[in-house]
């Protein structure tokens, strides 16, 4: 894996299957989990200090790597699991325009706001969406992704030094991105689906 020194965080200001032989990387600061090919090095540059306000790790080998950052969102740290998952989905927000701005944010991959924007999609089969973006950087293509929950964003870019991408790999790894609370996340979102609707409002009487 290349060390890379940490020049710039992510901001992302949204209001509103796991690896085979792998390893699970759990972030001490309770923002983060993925899991990575057991052939992988993991190192946290940044997350693992008390003044530390993000988490950002990087994953692989020499010539394979993912880079992966989570930030707190106040802006949605009081949203339900339900307005997150919406937010998560909605194209109006994941635009070419936005993904720019994202990626430019993490300047040891795009320097000088050097991100250019190929192509977004987003995958809805797992329990929460994921945005996903197919990006360059001036020396190589970035595949990156992006996850929302209350009061978190999980950014991941994976990309190769020399050769053909392991675009297999990358994908399992990114799907296996997570939050240390999704158990709790996905406990609310099934009490709030089984709450009875509230009573409607009586009609005033003269």
């Amino acid at each position: 894996m290349r060390a890379i020194a940490l020049a710039a965080a992510l901001c992302v200001g949204m209001t509103f299957g796991g690896v085979a032989a792998a390893r699970e990387w759990t972030d001490p600061a309770g923002r983060l989990k993925f899991d990575a090919p057991n052939s992988w090095a993991t190192t946290q540059e940044r997350g693992q200090n008390p003044g530390d306000t993000f988490t950002y790790v990087i994953s692989g080998t020499a010539n394979n790597e993912c880079h992966f950052i989570a930030q707190p969102s106040p802006n949605t740290a009081n949203a339900s699991v339900a307005a997150v998952r919406r937010a998560a989905q909605d194209p109006a927000r994941f635009t070419t325009e936005f993904w720019t701005t994202t990626l430019n944010g993490v300047a040891n991959v795009f320097p000088g706001n050097s991100a250019a924007v190929n192509s977004t999609a987003i995958e809805t089969d797992g329990a929460w969406p994921i945005q996903r973006a197919e990006a360059t950087s001036p020396r190589r293509p970035v595949h990156a992704a992006l996850q929302l929950r209350p009061g978190f964003s999980l950014l991941t870019l994976c990309m190769t030094y020399d050769g053909a991408d392991p675009v297999e790999v990358y994908n399992n790894v990114i799907r296996s991105v997570s939050h240390p609370n999704d158990a709790a996340f996905a406990a609310a979102a099934a009490a709030a689906a089984a709450a009875p609707a509230p009573a409607p409002t009586p009609a005033p009487t003269n």
